[in-house]
């Protein structure tokens, strides 16, 4: 009889599915955080929350951290609010406040009450931090040696504190005076490669870069571009140490506001959307983009029923219309893109708004010439009309170079007026696009109907 091989973590669904959960716990609790993670994350947050409830609380804490936080938080849920401040006190303090900030609020202070006085004070300085902050971002795992320490005394220190410090970004050891104000950073190599003797004040660097709690994460990625920093002390405004931020954590969360960005950019209200949340949220979220885009059609529809004597003349010009429209909503998104991405690098600013376009007129002349150049090819071919042509082609690149300076412009506009640009550019450019790029094909039309029968 054939050997029965053990069996993987690609099997977890199918042992969920058989309620052999006893196997299925046996071999989370012994697989690697990551590759777990990436298993569990396809089954529903009670089956993860019921095959993690007899695992070691350090594995599980290390387990939700690979998990994305929307799941991790409904996993915390499922568990008793005892269970759960076990699990909150074994993160790090950076994906403790990631976590946290996902749980209901009901939900959220039964944790926190159940968490020792110093955890609890802990997760509320990290949750009262924006998100999109230095201490939104920070952890609070951070090595502090006194200024009065010397070398000998700080290697021993860090001995001493092996196993609780392994995780922490080490790299760096911040050096404060009594009151917790940050006065140095040193190199762990340096501190190993002095005499036991030798006073941390002579051998830190003195007067470190830092940045402040509410410094916003993209002034914290200029820096980190700027400079080869793999992590930077954060401080309150009295200069006390409250944490660090690293360079991975900042460009984590950037990738995280892309993919936001993108979703506010097809319309999804607030940038997050996800298959298994309540389909209420989900259609409200898609539905505040889709009413207002209706409501910007209708105005198209208008300028239709304005011109609709022009259209039954000459019909071709049904076919057309479509065409240019779409072209100067294209090209119109390509320019709000490189906006949007201009905007959170902080490469343009809100008065950069003439210098935008006038870099855009240049791109819209010179495409509106050839695409205006090639539908007018195309529309005597089909038609032998050089007036439709000509009609159509005019319009076609007077509506790109409309479309590229708008959109160009338009989410600078909108960032001044404290409206997400990468969630309300898309329905005004297309509304304008499709209102003029109709209106200017019908009206020229109407000028040369005779001349278009």
């Amino acid at each position: 009889m054939p050997e029965e091989t053990a069996p993987s973590l690609e099997q977890l669904e199918d042992l969920v599915e058989d309620d052999r959960y006893a196997q299925a716990q046996a071999m989370v609790a012994t697989a690697h955080p990551s590759d777990a993670a990436d298993a569990l994350q396809a089954l529903e947050p009670d089956e993860i929350a019921r095959i993690l409830e007899t695992q070691d609380k350090r594995h599980v804490a290390d387990v939700l951290e690979e998990l994305p936080d929307d799941i991790a938080a409904a996993t915390l849920v499922r568990m008793s609010a005892t269970d759960a401040a076990e699990v909150v006190t074994e993160l790090l303090s950076d994906e403790e406040a990631d976590i946290l900030a996902e749980v209901p609020e009901e939900h959220r202070e039964a944790i926190i009450l159940a968490l020792d006085e110093g955890q609890r004070t802990l997760a509320r300085e990290l949750l009262s931090y924006d998100e999109d902050s230095a201490g939104g971002l920070m952890q609070k795992e951070f090595v502090a040696l006194s200024l009065r320490a010397r070398a000998g005394e700080a290697i021993a220190g860090l001995q001493a504190r092996a196993d609780e410090i392994a995780s922490y970004p080490a790299a760096y050891l911040y050096v404060v005076d009594g009151q917790g104000v940050l006065k140095g950073i040193l190199n762990l190599r340096a501190l190993l490669f002095s005499q036991p003797e030798t006073s941390v004040l002579s051998i830190m660097t003195k007067n470190p870069v830092s940045v402040n709690v509410a410094t916003p994460s993209q002034d914290l990625l200029k820096i980190f571009r700027r400079h080869r920093y793999l992590a930077l002390p954060v401080v309150d405004d009295d200069g006390v140490l409250r944490g660090v931020v690293t360079k991975d954590d900042a460009l984590q969360f950037e990738s995280e506001e892309i993919e936001e960005e993108f979703l506010r950019f097809s319309g999804i209200a607030g940038g997050e959307e996800v298959r298994d949340m309540p389909t209420w949220l989900r259609t409200r979220r898609r539905l505040i983009w889709l009413a207002v885009k209706m409501a910007l059609n209708v105005a198209v529809g208008g300028v239709i029923a304005h011109f609709s004597d022009t259209l039954r003349e000459v019909i071709a010009l049904a076919a057309l219309l479509p065409i240019i429209s779409d072209m100067g909503g294209s090209a119109g998104g390509q320019a709000i893109a490189v906006s949007i991405r201009e905007l959170s690098l902080g490469r343009i600013k809100v008065e950069d708004a003439l210098w935008v376009s006038a870099k855009e007129l240049g791109v819209g002349l010179l495409n509106g010439l050839i695409l205006g150049g090639l539908i007018a090819a195309g529309a005597f071919v089909w038609q032998h009309n050089l007036v439709l042509s000509g009609v159509v082609g005019v319009a076609l690149l007077a509506n790109t170079i409309l479309a590229v300076c708008l959109g160009g412009v338009l989410p600078l506009v909108l960032q001044k007026l404290r409206v997400d640009p990468a969630a309300a550019s898309g329905p005004f450019l297309t509304m304008t696009t499709d209102v003029c790029g109709f209106a200017l094909v019908l009206w020229l039309a109407g000028r040369f109907v005779e001349y278009l029968k």
